[in-house]
């Protein structure tokens, strides 16, 4: 992707609009940042980007600043999963103060684009909300990052924050930052916002607008859904050609919400008992698009790659792979290099994993136009506790793995 004037762009010069969901701040609404959700959300949801919005610094000490190991990890879970499944995904450096937050947020930039720069699935967003109204100094935190990120990743679109909580989107564009493929942040909520002619303004301008966050409710996350203003927002973005995520893949007892409580953290949610109110509105607009097509003059194009995995000795391993394009497809699945045989499916099954089944797996998917190789993987055994499916009495021994 790239951004020319004020269009995104895709590799052909196409005009291109991303739509998605926000995931709900990680370090509260961790359960549902995993590969089933996101691939649920672009199947069912027809999503073709996520925003992971990873807590940084809450008063109750749950971020990313006292769990950096945790939350990271959660951040790569989600980054490696849209790369899999071919969608975009935002990198949010989800904080209210990036402006005391420098050296640390240069620091995470630096090794996520070292790490999936080269990956065209990644956009990165340096600055949630900004509260003030200093523009200079909001610029200017902003800037240093978009500098460190731009030692490792030239190309790939930045999404800026914009003064008093993403509002004031004409304020930061008469003063813009140095760069190319940078866009600005606009967020609203329906309920509570009208504003939706910044969107013309700022574009007549010159330059792209994306709203990397949007509820259609009140601006607390609370109320009800206010559906008319919902659809004027949508309908000036649709105009504009800019991009949007809904606030948010959660199931807080809120109006934001797309989910109730209780609902399945993997995705698979039935659209008149899991979803809320705001949840089929935003998913009967997903659908109302017509989704991205596949060229049909390409090698197989892979839509779901097989994953890595650990498992317990002498249970099942399965790889699955999953393709588009003209049928019929051939498949041949390798261990260390070497062909398997009875491996002429989709999926690959160890009926009982040994030490032996242990190590490197791909697939080669071939069809009347060309062939494509998915990226390796790999098998992993792990033992079980001695006491596994045995009974025990308290007080005694009980072992914990994972």
């Amino acid at each position: 992707l790239s951004i020319s004037g004020n269009r995104l762009k895709d590799k052909n010069g196409n005009n291109y609009q991303l739509r998605g969901m926000s995931f709900f701040w990680s370090n509260w609404q961790g359960k549902f940042w995993n590969y089933e959700t996101i691939k649920w959300l672009r199947d069912d949801w027809h999503c073709n980007v996520i925003r992971a919005a990873m807590g940084i610094s809450p008063d109750d000490n749950s971020g990313y600043f006292d769990k950096p190991d945790l939350e990271l990890h959660k951040m790569e879970t989600v980054i490696e999963a849209a790369i899999d499944l071919g969608i975009y995904v935002i990198v949010d450096w989800h904080s209210h103060k990036a402006e005391s937050e420098g050296s640390q947020e240069k620091a995470f930039f630096a090794e996520i684009a070292q790490k999936y720069g080269s990956h065209p699935n990644i956009i990165y967003e340096t600055y949630n909300e900004p509260p003030g109204n200093d523009w200079g100094t909001i610029k200017s935190c902003q800037q240093a990052v978009v500098n460190e990120i731009r030692k490792y990743d030239t190309k790939n679109v930045i999404i800026v924050g914009t003064p008093f909580y993403s509002q004031d989107i004409n304020n930061a564009t008469n003063n813009p930052l140095s760069g190319s493929n940078l866009s600005y942040a606009l967020h609203y909520y329906a309920a509570s916002h009208t504003f939706w002619n910044s969107v013309g303004t700022v574009s007549s301008k010159g330059y792209y607008v994306f709203v990397s966050e949007f509820g259609t409710c009140d601006a607390s996350g609370a109320g009800s859904v206010d559906v008319n203003n919902s659809n004027t927002w949508w309908n000036t973005l649709d105009q504009y050609g800019v991009s949007w995520c809904n606030w948010a893949v959660s199931d807080v007892n809120e109006a934001a919400a797309i989910v109730k409580p209780g609902s399945s953290i993997s995705g698979g949610w039935n659209p008149s008992s899991d979803l809320t109110t705001s949840g089929i509105l935003v998913r009967n607009k997903f659908r109302g698009y017509s989704q991205d097509r596949v060229p049909t003059n390409i090698a197989p194009y892979i839509t779901s790659s097989p994953k890595s995995q650990s498992v317990p000795i002498q249970s099942i391993a399965s790889f699955n792979v999953e393709v588009t394009g003209p049928e019929p497809f051939t498949y041949k699945w390798y261990f260390k290099g070497n062909p398997l045989s009875n491996s002429n499916a989709a999926a690959y099954t160890v009926a009982s994993v040994t030490e032996q089944d242990t190590g490197s797996y791909y697939v080669e998917i071939t069809h009347a136009i060309g062939e494509t190789t998915s990226k390796t993987v790999r098998l992993d055994v792990r033992y079980r506790s001695p006491y596994y499916a045995t009974s025990q009495s308290n007080p005694g021994i009980i072992q914990f793995e994972d």
